[in-house]
């Protein structure tokens, strides 16, 4: 049970988020009505989900992003 706890984990955004095929979502779902760990880990995963999604978005200063686009291109040249 625990190979497919850690398994079943592995995906838990992708689950979270209905980003999987309809048959392993209903998989997942039944084995989260029998597992209270894993839907401990669920509701964990979906909380921290919606503070994430809660934080601001704020963008890198300009500098920075001349920085980081002048090391790109340096490495592109290069390689």
């Amino acid at each position: 049970m625990v190979d497919h706890c850690d398994e079943l984990l592995d995906k838990i955004f992708a689950y979270i988020d209905q980003e999987l095929p309809e048959e392993e979502l209903r998989a997942i779902a039944e084995h989260l009505e029998i597992c209270g760990p894993c839907e401990a880990e669920r509701r964990a995963f979906e909380r921290i989900k919606e503070m994430v999604s809660g934080c601001p978005l704020e963008c890198a200063p300009d500098r920075l992003r001349e920085r980081i686009r002048s090391i790109i291109g340096e490495a592109k040249e290069v390689g």
